[in-house]
């Protein structure tokens, strides 16, 4: 059995996945299309000590100074290495133009600065007791994710954040953190987590009850592409978790979770999460069922992986501001994701609000 999962690695290795970005074929924004092979935040982490992501594409960015667009090709190398808890994952995109790159030079050299090549540092995997990501935030949920969920701090390749992740879990409880960019004030927060019952470690089953506090903020939700600074964006929550089952391979956990947009709405939920395996198993599901009642002007994963494209329009309104007018729900919501052999991610959702469009 071993042997054969072993072979449908390698010929999973050795697939392709297309990629091909629509938005700025008729506007100014750089678009790109690509063929990649094996997804990197697939790949096992501190199994693995070297993993390639690679591919083949065009780009098109519009030049500032003249309006007009220059294509390149496009080679893009996303090494991964591991020793031991420790990974370091780089980005190395070679844009090359023999005819008309502003610059004179074949490849692209804004695209090799340092900032450009090194994609993340980290230590562990977010299932640990211990975890510290630096660099480009991907797939980023705080808690249950009822505020932060699969967040990402990468709009574009032009405009790259460093950002921090960490968690550190103890026996007594612990913390978790997000910046969503070192250079600037922009999401910052976290939340923190006790377990009342467990002090010394020796609490049994009792002891897994775990209470938490949450406060984000978002400083500067206008992100430059407005001539007057926007209001800040404040967020709070409080959680409770009772894990049934929680053991090296599978865990079974019940939990419920309040959020409150300040100057905006607050919604509850409570459901069950089930976890199968690890990330990095051959085989790794994650799923969760759930019932949730959303007040006015309020939605769950405010911070979600669109919200750097979404945080303000193009007339000034905040993300708080577009959920003020929707009206309360309360209905079912359900997802599962499946990763297999480390290569494939399968993942679903419903949900089901009583007419109420999100």
């Amino acid at each position: 059995m071993r042997s054969f999962f072993s072979r449908l690695r390698r010929l999973s290795s050795a697939s392709w996945i297309f990629c091909f970005a629509l938005s700025g074929l008729t506007t100014g924004s750089p678009v790109s299309a690509q063929l990649w092979n094996v997804r990197e935040e697939l790949q096992p982490e501190t199994v693995s000590k070297f993993s390639l992501l690679s591919g083949l594409g065009w780009t098109r960015i519009v030049v500032n100074s003249t309006g007009n667009p220059v294509h390149y090709a496009t080679l893009s190398l996303a090494p991964t290495f591991s020793v031991g808890k420790i990974s370091a994952g780089f980005n190395i995109d070679m844009l090359f133009n023999t005819a008309s790159d502003p610059g004179g030079s074949i490849v692209r050299q804004s695209e090799l600065k340092v900032g450009h090549l090194i994609r993340f540092v980290r230590y562990g995997n977010p299932s640990d007791a211990t975890f510290f990501h630096v660099g480009a935030l991907e797939r980023t949920s705080i808690g249950h994710g009822w505020l932060v969920s699969r967040y990402s701090n990468q709009v574009t390749d032009q405009s790259r954040r460093t950002g921090l992740w960490a968690k550190l879990d103890r026996p007594i409880g612990g913390v978790e953190a997000i910046v969503s960019n070192l250079g600037a004030a922009e999401i910052y927060g976290g939340r923190f987590f006790l377990r009342p019952f467990n002090y010394g470690g020796n609490g049994g089953m009792v002891g897994r009850l775990a209470v938490g506090a949450t406060i984000l903020l978002d400083d500067d939700p206008g992100r430059g592409r407005t001539r007057t600074p926007r209001p800040s964006v404040g967020l709070f929550g409080l959680d409770i978790e009772f894990p049934l089952i929680k053991k090296e391979k599978i865990s079974l956990i019940p939990y419920g979770d309040f959020g409150k947009i300040l100057d905006s709405g607050s919604g509850f939920t409570a459901g069950v999460q089930l976890n199968v395996a690890e990330p990095g198993d051959p085989l790794y599901v994650r799923g969760r069922l759930a019932h949730q009642t959303l007040g006015k002007g309020f939605a769950p994963a405010f911070f979600e992986e669109t919200y750097e494209t979404v945080s303000i329009l193009g007339s000034g309104t905040t993300k708080t501001e577009q959920l003020r007018p929707l009206p309360g729900a309360q209905g079912a919501m359900g997802e599962m994701e499946v990763t297999f052999l480390r290569r494939l991610l399968l993942s679903a959702s419903y949900r089901n609000y009583g007419g109420r469009s999100d």
